[in-house]
C-alpha cells in the first residue's frame, strides 16, 4: 500500500508514449498514486508522438502537474529540435490556475 502523499518525501509519477498504446485510461491511475505525468511530444526534427495531443489534454484533466518531453536524436541539430518540440508541444494544454 502507497502511503498518503503528505507522508511520503517524494512525489511519483511516470512519461507516456505511443509504446504504451493509444488508449490509457487516465481516471483508473489513481491520483492518489501518481502526482504527474509526462506525454512524448516529439522526437528529433520531424517526429510528433501520435498519442501525444489526447496524453497531454487527458493528463491536464486529470494531474496536478503535466509537462511534456522530447526525445533528442544525438545526430540532429539540437536547436532544430527545440523548435520542433516547441511549435508541436505548444497550448496543448493551457488552463489557469
Amino acid at each position: 500500500m502507497m502511503p498518503a502523499a503528505a507522508e511520503r518525501s517524494f512525489v511519483l509519477g511516470c512519461d507516456l508514449a505511443s509504446p504504451q498504446g493509444h488508449n490509457v485510461d487516465f481516471d483508473s491511475l489513481g491520483p492518489e498514486g501518481l502526482q504527474f505525468l509526462i506525454p512524448k511530444g516529439a522526437q528529433g526534427e520531424r517526429y510528433v508522438d501520435p498519442t501525444f495531443v489526447r496524453n497531454a489534454r487527458e493528463a491536464c484533466r486529470t494531474r496536478e502537474f503535466v509537462s511534456a518531453y522530447l526525445w533528442p536524436e544525438p545526430r540532429a541539430d539540437p536547436y532544430r529540435q527545440a523548435k520542433h518540440f516547441a511549435s508541436s508541444t505548444a497550448s496543448t494544454c493551457s488552463r489557469a490556475r
